[in-house]
């Protein structure tokens, strides 16, 4: 009876060690990782702070290219007409 109670002694200590033990791995090895995908997400927030900027810059480009696609028109429309100006004084003075 005392070598059964002796056995049970030592197995609950050898058990209640060994979970410490993996209690102690197991908060050791979600602080590591919870420091490493802390650094993961600021990398990522750093990442989409650089697109938002680069979208912020983007969305004006579309309005430059639509200005100078007017201003082009106009500058065309203009030597249009010169063209045509020409042509018909030309035509006047050579009938």
């Amino acid at each position: 009876m005392i070598n059964l109670s002796e056995n049970i002694n030592t197995i609950s200590l050898f058990l209640l060690f060994l979970v410490a033990v993996i209690s102690i791995y197991l908060i050791i090895k979600y602080k590591r990782i919870k420091i490493e995908e802390s650094d993961r997400l600021k990398v990522i927030y750093a990442e989409i702070e650089t697109e938002k900027n680069i979208s912020k810059k983007l969305d004006h480009i579309p309005l430059q290219i639509n200005s100078l696609q007017k201003r082009t028109q106009q500058k065309i429309q203009t030597i249009k007409v010169g063209v045509l100006d020409i042509d018909f004084t030309l035509s006047e003075i050579f009938q």
